[in-house]
């Protein structure tokens, strides 16, 4: 199956089909410690199955090889139905692998989570964000902006009046550099984690070469005052990285960023775009994320939150993988500087 294929066979199975299980993520970890599969899951007797990929990484701790860890990221359109396959797959799956986790991009759905957790699966630690502003945008320019708070649409209209532009820059190095400044300034400014340069800059020349990422950029007068890098894949969008400087701030720009990038969205056919992470909404209030909360529930009232990251424990590393993951993460990230997965 070429890689343009597999673009389409997951598209038609997955609806609203997230981009980790795209053929341009699968290139971008490769390489990596993580190696990308392709899995036809059997979903009926009839010989239907549902495509999902999968990427496996062994798992060390102090020079001791745990196991292999089978990671199937953002996967949606699953059913009760799926559930016998998934089991199955794990089952067989390779060995030497100490679990199989399953993350999802769809809603909570609490007899799903039932029907998983009866066939042996457990809750893990999710890797992915469960809780989300996701916009949408398969209406016109009207209701668009009709969906907004007030705040937002107020500075819409402030940026339009102050000569605020935006544009969907050509996915140059150049232009890519000057997006990596903003990322900078905000991790400078706010603690916001971002992954290094080289990861970043891979993952937006994979998704941009194949039509499927871009550079969007806020000025004023000649100076660079927010920016964004959103990728597509299908119908959907995402506000994959971003920042903004604190000069000029009272002029609206973040938020005339966004629309701008949204109404882009909608001439490309995109009907719905993922902001991405916030905190739980019934503890943003005193949450350290209170902002971000506050800046991306302004494009929208309606918050999503996804089903739980689920495990399927298989090898003799299961026990101590589950219990002992959280830590293992936070010593990796103090000593590599970096996210695991």
């Amino acid at each position: 199956m070429t890689n343009s294929e597999w673009d389409s066979r997951v598209l038609a199975a997955q609806p609203g089909a997230h981009f980790m299980q795209s053929e341009a993520w699968a290139a971008l970890k490769a390489g990596s410690a993580w190696t990308p599969s392709r899995l036809e899951i059997d979903i009926s007797s009839a010989g239907e199955t549902f495509p999902v990929q999968a990427f496996s990484r062994k798992v060390t701790t102090l020079g001791i090889p745990l196991g292999t860890l089978r990671h199937l990221p953002r996967v949606t359109g699953i059913t009760p139905a799926h559930v016998a396959g998934l089991t199955a797959a794990a089952e067989a799956s390779p060995a030497g692998t100490l679990a199989m986790k399953l993350e999802f991009f769809q809603p909570v759905d609490t007899d799903l989570v039932t029907s998983f957790t009866d066939a042996g699966w457990v809750a893990c630690k999710a890797s992915q964000y469960r809780h989300a502003v996701v916009v949408d945008t398969s209406g016109t320019e009207d209701t668009l902006l009709a969906g907004f708070k007030k705040r937002a649409r107020y500075e819409v209209r402030l940026a339009e009046r102050s000569g605020v532009t935006v544009e969907a820059a050509e996915p140059t190095e150049a232009n890519m550099a000057r997006l990596l400044t903003l990322l900078h300034e905000t991790a400078d400014r706010t603690g916001a984690f971002f992954r290094n340069d080289e990861y970043l800059l891979k993952s937006w020349r994979e998704f941009a070469s194949r039509g499927q990422g871009f550079v969007y950029l806020a000025e004023h007068e000649g100076d660079l005052v927010a920016g964004a890098f959103v990728m597509t894949f299908g119908t959907v969008g995402w506000y994959k990285d971003g920042g903004s400087t604190r000069e000029k701030d009272k002029l609206g720009g973040a938020r005339y960023l966004q629309f701008c990038i949204m109404r882009d969205l909608q001439s490309r056919g995109i009907t719905s775009y993922d902001l991405g992470v916030i905190p739980p909404p019934a503890e943003a209030e005193n949450s350290a994320m209170k902002g971000l909360f506050t800046f991306k529930t302004s494009f929208s009232d309606e918050t999503t939150t996804f089903m739980p990251a689920l495990q399927y424990g298989i090898g003799r590393g299961n026990a101590l993988w589950q219990k002992y993951e959280g830590k293992y993460l936070g010593a990796y990230s103090r000593l590599k500087h970096d996210y695991w997965y």
